[in-house]
């Protein structure tokens, strides 16, 4: 019988590792279900995808299955439903590079194997994911089904040159472990969220392959890039060079029958796509797919009528371990996980940004086209730069000479400029875009889009990250005396010390310095009042630190010792050191106005004096309102509060009306846009997708736009 459709299943592999033998590269106990499988069969092999996941969620770097089908099921759902009304599934092709990995051999000799049996292998992989009629990939199934995903060598390498889709590399040694070709893949691969990277190598203890699995964004956290089983850098198939190619194709290569006709590669792509071996990793169990019958094992050779469940085995199928001259099936389902997975609408690592629907990727093309792409993008300044200057490569392929015409179409900072040189190109080169005026912007990240326009129109996107200034250090170095206290243990009114600060940025970090003259500090507490009337704590509590003085004692929340009555071995403490109480309330505050150095003394015995200090505020530049009855008449209500926030103002236009919600580093977090026919706007705003904490909030309505701190509680 069939498997019940099952989307929230057992956990996904991420990691396919397939041998020949009963080997076990990560030295883990192998499950029962291998171990009769090389029982009955010891001279076949097992995947040990299954035993290597339940390593990875042992150590807690892998999460459930659940998240990553939740990710896909919409798609999956709406891809049946259009088959179900007869819409005909656009073509996702895929642009491949295939790296050779050898140790010195002639090409064609060993390892190094030749073009030509690389593109025996993209036939192969072709005629396999489509299904096509009059080739071994036409299904003799009635489950079979066309993925329409196709395949094609790369004739664009990342930066825009003409390349073949095979680079070659003397990796200088004669076989490779997993672990070792994974230490070698960084230095080879390309840009993975725009190729599928494939390498070839002998691999140690005959390996067949593996593959990694793609998942959804933002499922594991604290991995980088989203990765688990490896990261952005490692991304993509690997290959015995002998099972690469195919023997009726290109019969003058190097192979390794019954794995000789390509369908090995076939199976390990479907592993990158997301497909699960067909037993689902266990006895009878579920890869969920509804349309692939269950099946205790895998395959040995090319039975008949072999039953390991309840129903005739799918062997035929390319998730099977059968020989690669019985493979021809993906069922209705397995491509349906196949194309959700490449569909750019969802939230997969690495594989929605490959595919060109119904057209042949530009890496692909023959015909006459060009290449635009940034080389030092992203960018990263401060507020009060004037400019920052992005360099990119023009590439053109196939004999493209028309002149093609740059300009930025979208993304721009308001207030700034553009400047193209040169203004248009029609052979290689470089050209650079000037992006000026940026000392009034407001710290965000920009993504700007670059278009060039010949017989042929590009976009590339650039990214300028616009942070926080921070003003100069600021010092009062007028003497202020310490007022002694007049009864012990009691404090007295402080000694002041007054810095105006006169440039108003909305605060992203404080950083204080202290020069002091007092003998035993442990009678003194320091205290930093903003000019909002905010008070905190620097030092306070030193009972028993015999230390004296403070020289350019520096206060920053990133100090990562606190001055403590154990540390008195430290005085004069001319270092940087955490605050008592965080400095880090002040953020989201104003900067403007006059902030105090309150020092205050509880015992008898000692006097002492403020010498000078120092105070240097980071922030993002409050704009100056152009329409100040915008301004007079917001209101933020209330605020703060749990995410569900009115706002309300007059306007003199019915421009749309944007709400850019920024953190406090200035990043941008969220934008909500809101058409306004009134000339007073009225909206509830939701912002509970944010966590905890300070934001800024733009409003920007035509040319007008302005500021206001929003606190979520």
């Amino acid at each position: 019988m069939m498997k019940k459709v099952t989307l929230l299943g057992l956990l996904m592999s991420l990691l396919f590792v397939c041998t020949l033998q009963a080997q076990n590269r990560k030295g883990l106990e192998l499950s029962e279900t291998n171990k009769e499988f090389l029982r009955a069969n010891p001279e076949r092999g097992v995947c040990t995808s299954y035993e290597y996941n339940e390593n990875l969620r042992s150590l807690g770097l892998i999460s459930s299955d659940e998240e990553f089908e939740r990710a896909i099921a919409k798609q999956i759902v709406q891809d049946r439903l259009d088959a179900s009304q007869g819409k005909m599934a656009p073509i996702y092709r895929i642009p491949v590079v295939v790296h050779v990995v050898h140790n010195g051999e002639a090409i064609g000799s060993g390892p190094n194997i030749s073009d030509a049996q690389i593109l025996a292998q993209i036939e192969v992989m072709n005629e396999d994911f489509r299904k096509m009629a009059g080739t071994n990939g036409a299904s003799t199934n009635a489950a079979g089904a066309d993925s329409f995903i196709e395949f094609c060598l790369a004739k664009v390498d990342p930066s825009g040159n003409v390349t073949t889709g095979i680079t070659r590399h003397n990796g200088g040694q004669a076989s490779w472990a997993g672990s070792a070709l994974d230490a070698f893949k960084p230095g080879t691969i390309w840009d993975p969220t725009k190729y599928c990277n494939i390498w070839t190598a002998t691999l140690g203890a005959q390996d067949l392959g593996y593959a990694q699995f793609p998942h959804a964004n933002g499922v594991i956290t604290g991995m980088t890039g989203g990765y688990v089983g490896g990261t952005a850098n490692t991304d993509g198939v690997v290959m015995g060079a002998t099972t690469f190619g195919s023997s009726q194709k290109y019969p003058a290569g190097n192979y390794n029958a019954p794995f000789d006709l390509g369908r090995t590669v076939t199976h390990e792509v479907g592993h990158w796509l997301g497909l699960k071996h067909i037993t689902g990793d266990s006895n009878c169990g579920d890869d969920n797919c509804a349309d692939t019958p269950t099946q205790a094992a895998q395959s040995n050779g090319c039975p008949t009528n072999q039953n390991t469940c309840s129903s005739l085995d799918q062997i035929e199928n390319y998730m099977d371990y059968s020989n690669d001259s019985c493979m021809n099936t993906f069922t209705n389902d397995q491509v349906a996980r196949m194309r959700a997975i490449l569909n750019p609408a969802n939230n997969i690592v690495n594989r929605g940004s490959l595919v060109s629907i119904d057209a042949t990727p530009t890496a692909c093309s023959t015909s006459p086209d060009f290449t635009i792409a940034a080389t030092n993008s992203p960018i990263s300044a401060t507020q009060g730069t004037a400019s920052e200057v992005f360099t990119l490569n023009f590439a053109v392929l196939n004999g493209y000479n028309a002149n093609t015409t740059f300009s930025v179409t979208n993304g721009l900072p308001p207030g700034a400029t553009a400047t193209f040189s040169p203004t248009s190109m029609n052979a290689n080169g470089a050209f650079t875009l000037t992006i000026g005026s940026l000392s009034g912007v407001v710290a965000g990240t920009y993504t700007i889009t670059i278009s060039a326009a010949g017989t042929t129109t590009k976009t590339v996107d650039v990214v300028l990250t616009i942070g926080a200034s921070c003003n100069a250090l600021v010092t009062n170095s007028t003497t202020v005396n310490i007022p002694n206290a007049t009864t012990n243990g009691t404090e007295v009114a402080p000694g002041v010390s007054t810095i105006n600060i006169t440039n108003d940025v909305i605060i992203t970090d404080v950083n204080v310095t202290v020069n002091i003259a007092y003998v035993y500090i442990e009678d003194l507490r320091l205290e930093l009042e903003s000019p909002s009337g905010i008070k905190i704590n620097l030092v306070k509590n030193l009972s028993g630190n015999s230390g004296d003085n403070f020289t350019n004692t520096i206060f920053d929340d990133a100090g990562t010792t606190a001055i403590t009555a154990t540390t008195n071995a430290n005085a004069p403490f001319t270092a940087t050191y955490s605050p008592e109480n965080p400095l880090s309330v002040l953020n989201g505050q104003n900067s403007i106005g006059n902030w105090k150095l309150n020092v205050y003394d509880n015992w008898t015995d000692s006097t002492g004096t403020i010498n000078s200090w120092s105070i240097e505020i980071c922030g993002t530049q409050v704009l100056g309102i152009e329409d100040t009855k915008i301004a007079d008449s917001f209101a933020l209500w209330p605020n703060p509060n749990n995410g569900e926030f009115h706002v309300s103002f007059n306007t003199t236009n019915s421009d749309t009306v944007a709400l850019t919600a920024f953190d406090i580093r200035g990043r941008k977090v969220t934008e909500q846009r809101f058409e306004n026919n009134s000339n007073v706007f009225n909206q509830t705003v939701n912002f509970n997708m944010l966590a905890k904490g300070v934001y800024i909030l733009k409003i920007k309505t035509g040319n007008n736009e302005f500021f206001k701190r929003l606190v979520i509680k």
